[in-house]
């Protein structure tokens, strides 16, 4: 080992440098997990403090800030599919799925163990392949940067193994994008439509994470079954079904009924349960995701009486005989606080709940069984659910 590598490595060890080199990577990766904060700017933003560091500790410190940089960009890859540097593309293709799947701690873990063990590859590499390598780059021709480069365009297509349109396709937005700016030997401007900003290109970061952050933000609002399994069936609360079995008595069968009307996607936003009790009432419970505002509805349907109750009327019933609805006077309240309020007595010992686990299990059972009538287009006996 030459006498100025062992120097190197003596300086490398030192307490102070490794310091410096531990604060680089700490800012290094809250740089690189934000999506659009490049590491250059990272570098830019650092390099005054440098000015008043030795020269040792202020390399030791753009080396932690860039390192800890490549590392950072895979967390909001893993995270939110949106890759915080170009390196990160790839991790986001495995480590989001995996977070999908409630994986995100294990695919973070095999980001930084690959980072780290890549890391030193390529030191060991550097130190003894980068000599051999600065002497054939010297012997590169057009040809040969030709090659590369319809090399890198034929790596596309083992990403596109689904479909190579696809993959195609993706590689000629790219060249397409690569196009934009100032020719570099004849100093043409090329698509820029006269505005000086796109002189010099179109960032290939900038580029990256637009390309993946808004199919993402896109998935993000798209209201998929596959998010919310039951849509918006499950907005129908419990409280509403204790309710109504309070009143009318256990139910027997369900009838759900749902619509996809206003929200993207391929999840039902108007849904309605209709309800047959083991007495022989019907009744029903209407709840919606493209209204223009909150509204409840609860209609009770009985032999001798029926009641109405929504947020703008309030409780009406109406008797058998009678031609009027009759309002009757009830104070509002907050059912989510009233829930809370119950739950907190009873944690504490002052009542029993309104409703036991029992009960809560039955009031669910029939949610569930709105949502597996609207699956599956048919009358589901409240009983399935509990038996099953």
């Amino acid at each position: 080992m030459s006498p100025e590598v062992l120097s190197g490595l003596v300086q490398a060890s030192s307490l102070t440098t490794l310091v410096a080199t531990a604060i680089g990577v700490l800012m290094g990766l809250i740089v690189g997990m934000i999506p659009g904060l490049t590491i250059s700017t990272g570098i830019i933003i650092l390099l005054p403090v440098t000015f008043v560091l030795l020269a040792d500790i202020s390399i030791a410190l753009l080396l932690g800030l860039y390192v800890g940089g490549m590392t950072g960009g895979s967390f909001s890859a893993v995270l939110i599919n949106i890759p915080g540097t170009p390196s990160a593309s790839a991790t986001a293709l495995d480590g989001y799925p995996m977070a999908a799947r409630g994986e995100a701690g294990r695919a973070l873990g095999i980001a930084i163990t690959a980072s780290f063990v890549g890391g030193l590859f390529s030191f060991l590499c550097l130190y003894f392949i980068a000599p051999l390598l600065a002497d054939v780059a010297l012997l590169f021709r057009t040809q040969d940067m030709f090659a590369l480069v319809f090399f890198g365009l034929t790596v596309i297509c083992s990403f596109a193994t689904k479909s190579l349109v696809k993959g195609l396709l993706s590689g000629v937005i790219g060249l397409a994008i690569v196009t934009i700016g100032q020719d570099p030997v004849m100093g043409t401007h090329r698509f820029t439509f006269g505005q000086v900003n796109l002189l010099g290109g179109i960032h290939f970061l900038t580029a990256l994470i637009g390309l993946f952050a808004i199919p993402q933000l896109v998935s993000n609002l798209t209201y998929t079954a596959e998010g919310m399994p039951g849509g918006v069936m499950l907005q129908i609360g419990l409280h509403y079904v204790d309710v109504l079995m309070m009143l009318m008595g256990p139910v027997k069968r369900v009838s759900g009924m749902a619509s996809q009307l206003v929200l993207p996607g391929d999840n039902p936003d108007v849904g309605t349960l209709l309800m047959t009790h083991e007495n022989g009432a019907v009744s029903s419970l209407s709840t919606s995701y493209a209204s223009a505002s909150d509204y409840y509805l609860v209609n009770v349907y009985g032999k001798k009486m029926s009641a109405y109750y929504n947020f703008f009327d309030g409780l009406r019933c109406l008797k058998q005989g009678d031609g009027e609805q009759t309002p009757i006077a009830i104070e509002p309240t907050d059912t989510l606080a009233e829930e809370l309020i119950e739950w907190a007595d009873a944690v504490r010992g002052g009542q029993p709940p309104e409703v036991g686990g029992e009960g809560a299990t039955d009031s669910l059972a029939v949610v569930l069984a709105g949502v597996k009538s609207v699956a599956e287009g048919r009358h589901v006996a409240v009983a399935e659910l509990l038996e099953g």
